[in-house]
């Protein structure tokens, strides 16, 4: 699917049907308990720093950001799953050479959407902007921006340069944050395939304008579990809402998952069995994020 060349005409993508071998592979991923679990320790989760996590269960690949060394910067590394264990992550062919973050993977897994802040001669400089690039035959391709999400409205100058955290939902949406005019403060805006991106400020926003509120959706759409910051204002907590007819609910924390630690990057795995995230709690971060997952059974999602 290419986003870029087919916005306006591409069809839905169909969400996954049958998820039994979907079952096996997360669960073999780390033990089997009703406890938040590190991922991959040593392997995914090290004292570098990993971010926002997104699965292609078709390919058994895991893409996450982490940390580039030596800079306050990140990339987009790869693991697959085989044999019972991750792989060494490995940095994608297309990215280390500039800030990319925030990966999302297509339902089909042949797109990746990402933040980016690689120069583009139709984008402001130094801008962190929305990415996209396609698999081929062997790889991947040449990232290419999402030019209609990306560009400013002729009220945003100098305001509103930046996008963060695409999600690309199995109908083809896509959703990111950004701090536009005339939300300064920051909001949720949706792209539906064809139209212009529409703030959706009746979903909640739990980052009390302070931070970007990355986002994760149910494929039905009607479960969100939002970053947030914590009641306490000291941290990063995960929250979740439901749609309730036309209506979002008021965004609650995830109590079994908070901690006084920071807790964001949220992503659902497409059956809602699982709850992926970061966390700079406890061993190896070293104070860094490391990726973590909790099964949904022992959470209040997904909404009913």
């Amino acid at each position: 699917m290419n986003i870029k060349q087919n916005y306006s005409t591409h069809p839905a993508i169909k969400p996954l049907t049958s998820f039994t071998w979907l079952m096996g592979f997360l669960l073999l991923a780390s033990p089997i308990n009703a406890e938040v679990t590190l991922v991959a320790p040593g392997v995914i989760s090290t004292g570098l720093g990993e971010h926002s996590p997104t699965l292609d269960v078709k390919r058994n690949e895991l893409v996450f950001m982490r940390r580039t060394p030596g800079r306050f910067d990140y990339t987009l590394y790869s693991s697959s799953y085989t044999k019972g264990q991750w792989s060494q992550p490995t940095v994608l062919p297309f990215s280390g050479t500039h800030r990319d973050g925030a990966p999302s993977f297509s339902a089909d897994g042949q797109t990746l959407l990402f933040d980016s802040r690689r120069p583009h001669p139709d984008l402001a400089p130094g801008s962190i902007n929305l990415w996209q690039v396609n698999r081929t035959a062997s790889s991947w391709g040449t990232p290419e921006p999402l030019l209609t999400l990306s560009q400013n409205q002729t009220n945003e100058k100098p305001a509103g340069l930046d996008e963060f955290g695409p999600l690309i939902t199995p109908a083809g949406d896509i959703w990111f944050y950004a701090f536009r005019q005339p939300h300064r403060a920051g909001s949720h805006y949706r792209s539906q395939p064809g139209q212009a991106p529409q703030a959706m400020r009746q979903l909640p926003d739990p980052s009390a304008d302070t931070f970007v509120g990355y986002l994760t959706l149910s494929n039905d759409g009607r479960t969100a579990v939002i970053e947030g910051r914590s009641r306490s204002g000291r941290d990063g907590d995960l929250f979740y809402a439901c749609l309730k007819g036309d209506q979002w609910t008021t965004a609650e924390p995830l109590v079994a998952v908070n901690t006084s630690a920071n807790d964001g990057n949220p992503y659902l795995t497409a059956d809602m069995q699982w709850l992926w995230f970061a966390s700079d709690r406890g061993e190896p971060s070293q104070g860094q994020s490391n990726l973590f997952r909790i099964h949904t059974k022992d959470l209040p999602i997904p909404c009913e």
